[in-house]
C-alpha cells in the first residue's frame, strides 16, 4: 500500500494551488515527513495533471533508446532530472538518476540487461539449444549495436563539451583583447 492516498495528494496540491498554504505549512499540517514530497506532487500535478498523483500499478519497461535518450539529454544539457521527468511524461524522476548513474557505471549494459531470473520450460529443451544457439549470435551482434551506439554517444558527448570549451575560450580572447 502507498503511503500517501491519492486523495490525501490532490487535497494538499488543491490546497497549495489555492493558496491556503506553502508547502512547508502544508507538510506539517498533514504531517508529511518533508516539504520536497509536497514540492513533487504539485509539479507532477501541474505537468501531468492529476495521473502525475497516481501510483503506478506495474512498472513500465521503457525501450533502451529512450533510456539513451534521456541519458543523452541529461549530460548534454543542463537540465534537472526532475524538469527532465516531466518533460516526458515520467512522474518519478529518480528513475532518470538511476539511469545515469548505472550508465556511467556500467554503460549500455547496465542499463539494458533484463532484470530477474530467465523463464526455462522443460518441455522444449531440445528446441531451446537449437533456438539459443541462434539466438545467442543475434544477442552478440545486438549487443554489439548498442555498445557501438554508446560509444558513438560518449564521442558526441564529449566532442560538444571540447566544442563548448573552445567556444569559451575564443570569447575569453577576444574580451582580452579588447
Amino acid at each position: 500500500m502507498a503511503k500517501y492516498s491519492y486523495k490525501l495528494k490532490l487535497k494538499i496540491v488543491l490546497e497549495y494551488i489555492d493558496g491556503k498554504g506553502g508547502f512547508k505549512y502544508l507538510a506539517n499540517k498533514y504531517n508529511i515527513k518533508s516539504k520536497t514530497q509536497v514540492i513533487q506532487w504539485v509539479n507532477n500535478y501541474k505537468a501531468l495533471g492529476k495521473e502525475g498523483l497516481l501510483r503506478k500499478r506495474q512498472n513500465l519497461n521503457y525501450p533502451l533508446e529512450f533510456k539513451l535518450d534521456m541519458i543523452n539529454c541529461y549530460l548534454r544539457t543542463e537540465i534537472s532530472y526532475n524538469d527532465l521527468a516531466l518533460n516526458n511524461g515520467i512522474s518519478n524522476s529518480n528513475l532518470i538518476a538511476q539511469w545515469v548513474s548505472q550508465f556511467r557505471k556500467y554503460g549500455v549494459t547496465g542499463i539494458s540487461k533484463n532484470q530477474g531470473r530467465p523463464l526455462i520450460m522443460e518441455d522444449n529443451k531440445t528446441k531451446k539449444k537449437i533456438n539459443n544457439e541462434n539466438n545467442s549470435t543475434i544477442e552478440k551482434l545486438n549487443l554489439e549495436l548498442v555498445n557501438c551506439k554508446a560509444e558513438l554517444l560518449n564521442y558526441k558527448i564529449e566532442n560538444a563539451y571540447l566544442k563548448e570549451l573552445r567556444r569559451l575560450r575564443l570569447e575569453e580572447t577576444l574580451k582580452m583583447k579588447k
